[in-house]
């Protein structure tokens, strides 16, 4: 197993929240990443993670920000609504 990813790790509780609020909520990405308040300097980190770990949620790898399956299905199913 390899080290872990230095910015994954400062932004994991970032992503966690601006998932849920997406997925979850119905926000939109930048209303999502809005909602954090971080820096100009943080988002430019934080909007790339984001948007690589939308683009892989699934229901196979949902659990990992506690979302049921059928969560995860409405949402792919909506087209991942951003």
């Amino acid at each position: 197993m390899g080290r872990p990813d230095p910015v994954r790790v400062q932004f994991r509780e970032a992503l966690n929240e601006s998932i849920g609020a997406i997925v979850r909520d119905g926000k939109t990405c930048e209303e999502a990443i809005t909602d954090l308040s971080l820096p100009p300097d943080q988002l430019q980190l934080l909007r790339p993670l984001l948007m690589d770990e939308l683009k892989v949620l699934g229901v196979f790898n949902c659990a990992r920000y506690r979302f049921t399956m059928k969560q995860t299905e409405n949402w792919i199913n909506a087209g991942r609504p951003l």
